[in-house]
């Protein structure tokens, strides 16, 4: 939960407020605005094609 109280916190144009937080069988759920146009990753691939796949590697690399 402390994620989400950071979160709470932040005021800043280019990030979304979060609206609600709670705890699902153990599992942070954190509800945020809905943004039209896909995910951030998406967005980002049709601006600069192909990263999507460093994207793949980072998260590789994060989740050993």
């Amino acid at each position: 939960m402390r994620e989400a109280m950071v979160m709470r916190q932040q005021r800043h144009p280019n990030v979304l407020p979060l609206l609600a937080a709670f705890l699902s069988d153990a599992v942070l759920w954190m509800v945020m605005p809905y943004v039209a146009g896909g995910s951030a990753i998406h967005i980002l691939n049709k601006k600069c094609p192909g990263v999507s796949k460093l994207w793949h590697v980072f998260n590789m690399n994060v989740n050993i």
